[in-house]
This record gives structure tokens, sequence and C-alpha cells, in this order.
């Protein structure tokens, strides 16, 4: 009885990474349990295969088919995880995109987009701590941490500037989080991980000129850590890579731009893990997951929403409406300067776009029309979903989880074809 309990336990804990609840507090309640289903597929199919072994040897029909239901749920979510997304490269970067990575970083690559366990490479230095500039907002020096490559590596010229999620309120860098940014270091890349404004009085106009900063200030610098200034790519994850959109393609916007600063900001390319692309369009779908606005969003419904001051629909419009400073009807203007599929254009950086697709927080949707929009233009994108993943689904367990250790197999080749596109481009 109790391996029956077990064996049914794991197949519906399997069965979460099927699940997508349109009512964001439902969601929200599955969420953790949810990343975790998906972070541990291998496990789980492995453990239910013994599971349904065991039912077989014992005769026993239930614990033999819930030991098989399990082990299929738990597979088929690896599987997907961990498929082959090189046809998107492909169609970017032409049928022989491999050979445009420098043989001294193909040789560094992750030869597998998933294995049972990724252990890291030797680690270079790392520079913690260092002031890039001073909050405007709040008066406070600006820190970043700064990861090297080893002293055996060949150096690219390449850095990657990464700008860490949490709403824009919350979070912090933390350059020892994710297993590739040691991979990519010991490939011969820089990592630059930055902290930013993120008072309750900062605006996102803030945020978007302190990312703005630690480009100039890196460009600045770029000797002192052997990086070519030319060569440095945006990343970041929710509201971090938001910025880091906005500040890849909005290189011309005098609004965005930090008094004092000037200087070339253009970057090389920019990665986006599940960033917000349109800001209307993440407060309007805040109001429909959580606000009980029944598929139709008409005004009378969403007026509705925000005034049940218990409704956390409510509360996380509101939020945004204090980053933004109102609503998207009352300064669509506003909402629009701030939103990076604003300036998507054919003169975009190559972009590389990665999504779970039930994505409660930031909608897939917002990738998708970014991609849509760059194909059109004719700028270089690749958009890479994930099948049943959510909101955070690189930051849990990231050394097993099939579907982080995928988007890291892919950002380590986008970094490696950046580094060496074309003669004239070459960082090094």
């Amino acid at each position: 009885m109790l391996l029956r309990i077990l064996a049914l336990s794991l197949t519906l804990f399997a069965a979460l990474t099927l699940s997508n609840p349109d009512n964001g507090s439902l969601h929200a309640l599955i969420w953790p349990l949810k990343l975790l289903s998906s972070a541990l597929a291998p496990a789980l199919a492995l453990t239910n295969f013994l599971l349904g072994l065991l039912g077989l040897r014992r005769k026993d029909v239930a614990l033999a088919a819930a030991g098989a239901t399990g082990m299929l749920l738990a597979a088929s979510h690896t599987w997907q995880a961990s498929a082959s997304r090189d046809a998107a490269f492909e169609q970017t970067f032409g049928p022989k995109w491999e050979t445009m990575i420098p043989s001294a970083i193909g040789a560094r690559l992750s030869s597998t987009r998933w294995r049972p366990v990724d252990f890291s490479p030797p680690r270079g230095p790392v520079h913690r701590n260092i002031v890039y500039a001073v909050s405007e907002r709040s008066g406070q020096p600006l820190l970043a941490d700064i990861m090297e490559p080893p002293p055996d590596a060949v150096r690219s010229g390449l850095a990657l500037l990464y700008v860490h999620g949490g709403g824009w309120r919350f979070g912090k860098r933390n350059i020892d989080k994710f297993p590739y940014f040691r991979r990519l270091a010991w490939q011969g890349h820089v990592i630059m991980d930055i902290d930013y404004t993120a008072t309750a009085d900062a605006s996102v106009q803030d945020m978007a000129q302190d990312v703005k900063r630690a480009l100039l200030w890196l460009k600045e610098n770029a000797a002192t850590y052997g990086i070519n200034p030319d060569c440095i790519v945006l990343g970041g994850q929710s509201a971090g890579a938001h910025l880091a959109l906005l500040s890849a393609y909005a290189n011309d916007e005098p609004q965005l731009w930090p008094s004092g600063w000037n200087g070339d900001a253009s970057v090389l390319g920019v990665i986006s893990y599940y960033g917000p692309t349109d800001l209307a369009l993440l407060y309007n779908d805040v109001l429909f997951r959580f606000g009980d606005v029944i598929q139709s969003r008409a005004s009378e419904r969403v007026e509705q929403a925000l005034v049940r001051m218990n409704n956390p629909g409510s509360s996380l419009a509101r939020g945004i409406e204090g980053l933004m400073g109102g609503k998207p009807e009352d300064i669509p203007e506003t909402y629009e300067l701030l939103s990076p599929i604003t300036y998507a254009s054919p003169k975009s950086p190559p972009t590389l776009l990665f999504h779970g697709q039930h994505d409660f927080l930031v909608a897939p949707q917002h990738s998708r029309l970014l991609y849509e929009k760059l194909r059109a233009a004719g700028a270089p994108v690749i958009y890479i979903a994930f099948r049943g993943d959510d909101h955070s689904f690189e930051s849990t367990l990231p050394r097993v989880s099939p579907s982080a250790q995928t988007a890291a197999y892919y950002t380590e080749r986008f970094m490696g074809v950046l580094a060496g596109m074309s003669p004239e481009r070459r960082c090094r």
C-alpha cells in the first residue's frame, strides 16, 4: 500500500509539468512544486521506472501502472526540455553556424544538452564589490562582481554583462548562482554581474540608466579585463532581461541615458530569459491572471478587479503603476518608452530569447511578439521555448535540470557564434 501511495504521489508530482492554470493565484500556489518537478524530471522518471518494475515483479497492477505513468510523464518532459534546437540557430546564422565558433571556444563547449549532473570547470579570478557608478536616486554606490577566465583559457575578448531579476524591486547580484557563468568564463569570456537601483522610490527609467552606466563603465575599463569594448553582450532574467533588452535596443533614446555619461553604448548581442517586452501587455496580463477577469478584458471588469483591495491582481497591478507612474491608459507614452519591443528594428543586435511556455508572471507572448517583430525587420533573433516550464526555470537546481542545462548549452553557442561571426567582427 505504501509503495502504491508513493508511486501515485510521484506520478502526480511529475504531472505538474502539464499543469498551466489561467488563475494566477492558483498557479502561484503550485509554482514552486512545478519548478521542482521540471528540474527533477530525470530522477522522477528513473524512480517511477523502478517502482513500475517492482510492481510487475509483485504482479501489483496498480503499482506497475502508476510507476509506468509517472515514468512516461517525467521522461517526456526530460526529452522535450533537452531536444535539439539547432534548427533555430541554422535559420538565423545559416547551415554552417557551428563553424563560426572559434576553435578555442568550440573545444570547451558543453558536449551534450543535458547530463545527470553538470560539474563546473575550474574558476578564474573573481573581483567582488567593484563600484561602477553611484546611483542618482539613492546616492549609494552601484556594485558589480566580475569573473575572469582561468589562466589556461584562451581569452575570447567577449564579455557578458548580466542583469538579475526580481520584479524591479528585489534581487541581488550573485555571480556564483549559475553554473553557466563559470562555463562561459572557462571558454574565455568575462562575466560582469551587476546590481542596480531597486529602491522603493526608483523608477524603471532609473534602472535602465544604471544598466547603461554599467555598460559604459565596462567599455571604459575593457583593457583592464582583457575584452574588446565592441564585444559586450547584455543578458538577464525576468525584470533584468527587460532592462538588458531595453538597453540593447534603445541605444539612441536620450531619456534612457544617464546624465553626465557619454560614449558608444552599442552591444554585440543580447540574451533574455523570459523578459517582459511590452509593459502595457504585462500590466493587462496581471489583471487577467490575478484579477478574476474571465477572458474578456472589458474596462468595467478591469475596474472591478482594481477596486478589490484584497485582490492580488490589484496589488501587482498597482506595483507596476508605482514603477511606471500610472496606468497604461493614462501614460501610454511612458509604457511605450520603457518597452523593448518599441525599439525592435533592423538595427537590433543579435538576440537570443528563452521562455517557459507555462510562465505565469511573464507570458510567453512577450518573447513571441518580440521574435516576430525582429524577424519581420530582418534582425537576427532566436526564440527557444520550453514546453511545460515556468518562470525562473533556469534558476531551479540548474546542475540537474534538463531545461536549465539546455538553455545554458545554447547560451554557450550563442556567445561562441558572436565571438567569431565574421573576420571584421572577431573580438580577440
